[in-house]
């Protein structure tokens, strides 16, 4: 925990997973500089078309509401006045983000007339850190990125845009900025043959893992091969695990953050930023 309130960036990278390679060297320097884990998703229950929102309203907690058919609370309203924003390539994300209470801007739109090695400047100025700060600053800035949506034309391309910025964003002089890096597979689930991320004997373990427990009942939806990765990084503050780079197979053997409901997310980064009281043990 920081010493004082802090403010974050978060990267939602949806479908980057499959295209980080040897080369991403700051990928990999983030892993194995912050605290890394597992964020389990519920089985999709959306077409293609809508799965990179279902995500996104996992990780922003508003699922069951979703399911429901019930109005988001504002991040606001949920978190202490929190101000927050989202920025997405993903129009389906754009009506998600607005309805949660973000202030939303269109990826393009903020890139158009700015080259993509300015991007990371312009990021860090949202939430006040650099010359590019100005006006109230965010306390949340969320990213939410799918690779195949013409982001830099390309998923490989994209990918190549994705290292670049966070080592710019982990580099920043900035002792209160939590990074979080959220990968996962995106429409390649299908494509690719991807191992159980959670183990059939954990399954049934009693009591049960704190992962498949929410508001003190039973999570039976949650899916078997689709949990995100992520890398918590604040220096100073977060704990190192012993990772060395951002892989699959590397973070079932050696992160320490284990896995936790994706539900959780937005609690867990709101208690980072004195927004939240914190939760379980």
């Amino acid at each position: 925990m920081a010493d004082g309130p802090s403010r974050s960036v978060v990267i939602f990278g949806d479908g980057f997973l499959p295209h980080v390679a040897a080369q991403h060297s700051n990928l990999h320097s983030l892993a194995s500089d912050g605290c890394c884990g597992f964020l389990a998703l519920r089985s999709p229950a959306a077409s293609d078309g809508n799965r990179s929102a279902e995500a996104l309203i996992q990780l922003l907690d508003l699922y069951d509401a979703y399911k429901e058919g019930k109005g988001f609370q504002t991040v606001s309203e949920r978190f202490m006045g929190m101000n927050a924003a989202l920025v997405t390539n993903s129009e389906q994300a754009v009506a998600v983000g607005s309805k949660a209470g973000f202030v939303v801007s269109r990826f393009q739109d903020l890139h158009e007339g700015i080259g993509a090695e300015d991007m990371p400047s312009k990021f860090l100025g949202m939430v006040g850190v650099g010359d590019s700060a100005g006006g109230k600053p965010f306390d949340l800035l969320f990213l939410h990125l799918v690779a195949d949506n013409d982001l830099e034309k390309s998923p490989a391309i994209s990918t190549e845009w994705m290292d670049s910025l966070v080592g710019k964003l982990k580099n920043a002089p900035a002792k209160n900025l939590l990074l979080v890096l959220i990968l996962g597979y995106g429409n390649a689930l299908s494509e690719v043959e991807i191992p159980e991320l959670i183990d059939q004997q954990l399954r049934q373990l009693r009591p049960r893992q704190s992962y498949s427990i929410k508001g003190g009942k039973p999570v039976e939806d949650i899916s078997k091969d689709c949990s995100l990765l992520a890398v918590f990084h604040q220096k100073a503050v977060t704990r190192r695990d012993h990772c060395t780079c951002l892989q699959l197979g590397e973070f079932r053997q050696k992160c320490g953050n284990l896995t936790i409901l994706a539900d959780r997310f937005l609690h867990e980064v709101a208690f980072k930023l004195w927004k939240a009281p914190k939760y379980g043990a």
